[in-house]
This record gives structure tokens, sequence and C-alpha cells, in this order.
């Protein structure tokens, strides 16, 4: 009789200590949020999580556990535990909109712009902070997916009827679209039609000059080996020097022009930011 007794009092006390460890744990875990230690927090709150079978405890622990992975900039962990807190955010509006704002902000970290938009349609609300962060949310991810108009209808509705902003912002809206029509196929076609033109399209005169010297320096070389020392001899020595660098030219020109438009494309999304004097990063979607 006194086993059996034994043996409940043994499981009792373990189930019982069990659960004060992860009510400790989760204290701790809050201790080191407050103190801003993410990392040690994102650590704990998910020791909490694998062992809270009951749910009880997790449903508070999901948006903290999502700030501190944001906060570690670990975005796609955010996501998913934001993603948690928004289905157990219990039918609270306010809640759940500045929920989706944060989550449409690792989307956006992700360079997941589509998702960014679709998050962003399901935000309904009339608090002036959240609908600024959703103006700037759908201006950058149409502005990254190449919808120029679309995308500064959003930026203007954040100059606040300001006349100078809406003037500074029109330039900065040309500047953008005469950017974004250059196109990389161009400065590929140009190359293969003559050797560096796709270079000087972009701007990129020495690499243009260089390109041109070098594949038309193999190209007479090829042509006078042929004159010379007979076309088939020509071929087998320079005609594969000739198509590496032939082909490298117009390739590279591709890819430069693709990285030079994003990159000035991106420079010029930073000015139009720092112009409504708010950090869409570190000010209106950022945990407090």
């Amino acid at each position: 009789m006194k086993k059996p007794i034994i043996i409940f009092f043994l499981i009792f006390n373990a189930l019982f200590s069990h659960a004060q460890s992860i009510e400790e744990t989760l204290l701790i875990a809050d201790s080191a949020y407050a103190k801003e230690e993410y990392s040690t927090a994102a650590s704990l709150y998910e020791r909490v999580l694998f062992f809270d079978k009951s749910l009880k405890l997790s449903v508070n622990v999901y948006d903290k556990l999502a700030n501190a992975h944001y906060n570690t900039k670990s975005y796609a962990d955010a996501y998913y535990y934001y993603d948690l807190a928004i289905s157990t955010a219990q039918n609270n509006n306010g809640d759940i909109n500045a929920l989706l704002i944060k989550k449409a902000d690792c989307a956006i970290r992700n360079k997941d712009f589509f998702d960014a938009l679709a998050i962003s349609f399901g935000i309904d609300t009339k608090d002036s902070i959240l609908i600024s962060s959703k103006n700037q949310i759908q201006a950058i991810a149409y502005y990254k997916t190449g919808k120029m108009d679309k995308s500064f209808e959003f930026f203007d509705k954040l100059c606040y009827g300001s006349g100078l902003c809406k003037s500074q912002l029109s330039k900065f809206k040309q500047e953008a679209i005469k950017l974004y029509k250059k196109s990389p196929k161009k400065a590929r076609i140009l190359s293969m039609i003559f050797p560096g033109l796709g270079f000087y399209y972009l701007g990129e005169w020495k690499k243009g000059l260089n390109s041109t010297l070098l594949v038309g320096g193999l190209g007479t070389l090829l042509i006078y080996n042929s004159i010379n020392t007979g076309f088939v001899n020509a071929v087998f020595n320079i005609m594969p020097w000739y198509q590496r660098y032939f082909m490298g030219g117009y390739t590279k020109a591709e890819l430069l022009a693709q990285q030079k438009i994003e990159n000035e494309l991106d420079a010029i999304l930073l000015n139009i930011l720092s112009l409504f004097h708010q950090n869409y990063y570190t000010q209106n979607l950022t945990q407090r």
C-alpha cells in the first residue's frame, strides 16, 4: 500500500517542480527581455514554449519572442512568431493590427515584398501611427516591386500636405522612374552589338574602354592570324579567348546594370524615408 503512495507522491512532485521551473524560466526570460538582452530572452522563451505542453503560458510569450528575434535581426524567426501571436490575439483588433505591421516589416526585411503587400491589405485601423506605418509598408513594397506610380501615391500621403515635402518627393519620383527605365537587358544587347557599349550606357567609361580594347584587340588578332596562319589555326588558338572575353563582357554589363540600378534605387529610397523625418525601420516598426 505504501509503494503506490510513494510513486504517486514522486510523480506529483516531479510534475509540480517541472511546472514551477517553467514559470521560473519565464520570469528570467522576462527579466532578460526588460534588460534588452534579446538573444538570452529568445533562448529562454523558446525553452518555455518547448516545455509548456498545456500552452497556458505560450500565448503570452509569442509576441515577446517575436520581438526578441526581431531585435537580434532574426527576421524569419520573428515573422513566424508574429504569425503565432496574431493567431492567438483573441480578436483584439488593436493588438492584431500592430502585430500585422510588425509581420509585414519582417517580410520587407526578408525581401518578400509581395507578401508584405498581402499582409498590409489585412490591416484595418484608425490609429494614425499605424496608418502611417501601413502607408510606408505599401509604399516601400510597391517601390521594390517596380510599381513606381503606385508607390509614390502612398509616399505622397506621408507628406501630410507639406508643399516642400511634395516638391522634393516629386524630384525623387522622377529620378527613380528614370533610373528604373534603364534596362540590364539593353546593357547586355549593346555589349553584344559592340564590345563595351553596355558599360558606356551605364556611365562606366573605364570598364567600357577596357572591354572595347580587350575584345577589339583579340578580334584584330583573330583576323590577323586567319590571314597569316590560316583560319583553322586561328580558330583553335585565338577564338576561345575571343569568345571568353566577348561573352564575359556582355554578361558582366548586364549584371553590373542590375546591381547599379538596385543600389541607386535603394539610395533614393533612403533619401525619401529621411525626407519624412522618421525612420521606417527604427521608429514606427520597432518594439517599444
